[in-house]
């Protein structure tokens, strides 16, 4: 068992070497933003193992422009209830600080401790930014609705895994229309994409639609974007359809899913509260807020 009365030591981790250890303490995602010249990696290390440090914490900021923003924060449970996660954005925000970032913002599933932390630094109140519903794979298999939807000859179903030449540069062209909304781009990690269930819808020969889908986490699918023109309203339906089919048929190893819908889209606001809660295992909120420094 671990001495639990030795004293962690801070350190801002500058070597490479050292940001890959940390790496298992966030999400897979962030990563490669591990080696970024524009991240800030503190953590919290308590003594070695195998002659390595030995971390059990960590938090994780990103500096552009003007505006910070903390992208991780996690203390191991044995740690906890010390004063560390106070300790760690501390140290973060006069990191960003000190780089004369205006501002600093973070994202993160509403719970009162986090809630408390961050109006304890003078962060605005929290504003809602979506909800995030749980799923398991027996639960969605088991539901009616979740069936092969018949579409006509012009509409045609593909892994987008499988996408042409053709199909990437219509995304491109979508993605880079000024009306087009960021939170559904997802080029930065194209090889993050989960190859089973994540699928395209083409009419004519010519991409109107796709899902994507990402391994987030251990046995976890992020049902991550969904996109359709809105001139073929029956896509949405046919493409989650046959992306939770896929998951749950192919992605044995993966039985759970997890779904963001946005506060700011109402349409999916709509479908997800007639399709898609009354399956879910849990609604999470996750808000945003921000600190002017």
């Amino acid at each position: 068992m671990k001495d639990t009365n030795e004293k962690p030591l801070l350190l801002k981790l500058v070597k490479s070497q050292h940001r890959q250890l940390v790496a298992p303490l966030t999400f897979s995602a962030y990563a490669p933003l591990l080696q970024d010249p524009n991240t800030s990696v503190f953590a919290l290390q308590s003594g070695f193992l195998d002659k390595k440090p030995h971390f059990v914490g960590l938090s994780v900021g990103y500096f552009a422009g003007e505006e910070g923003k903390i992208l991780s924060l996690y203390v191991q449970p044995l740690y906890r209830g010390r004063g560390l996660a106070h300790l760690l954005i501390e140290n973060l925000v006069k990191d960003l600080q000190e780089k004369r970032a205006k501002m600093v913002g973070v994202s993160y599933m509403q719970k009162p401790i986090l809630d408390h932390l961050f109006t304890k630094f003078g962060f605005e109140k929290p504003v809602e930014k979506m909800r995030v519903l749980h799923f398991d794979s027996k639960t969605m298999r088991r539901t009616r609705w979740v069936r092969n939807i018949p579409l006509p000859s012009k509409y045609q179903l593909f892994p987008l895994a499988e996408a042409t030449g053709k199909d990437q540069q219509k995304m491109q062209e979508i993605f880079g229309r000024k009306d087009f909304p960021k939170e559904l781009r997802f080029t930065k990690n194209p090889e993050t994409i989960e190859k089973i269930s994540s699928t395209g819808e083409r009419k004519n020969a010519i991409l109107i639609g796709r899902l994507a889908t990402h391994k987030v986490a251990p046995k976890t699918i992020r049902y991550t974007s969904l996109y359709v023109d809105e001139n073929n309203r029956l896509i949405p339906i046919a493409l989650m359809t046959t992306a939770i089919r896929n998951h749950c048929e192919k992605a044995v190893d993966d039985p759970f899913a997890i779904q963001g819908v946005l506060t700011n889209y109402p349409k999916m606001q709509i479908l997800a509260k007639r399709k898609l809660e009354p399956l879910a295992n849990k609604v999470a909120i996750s808000v945003d807020r921000t600190l002017f420094l």
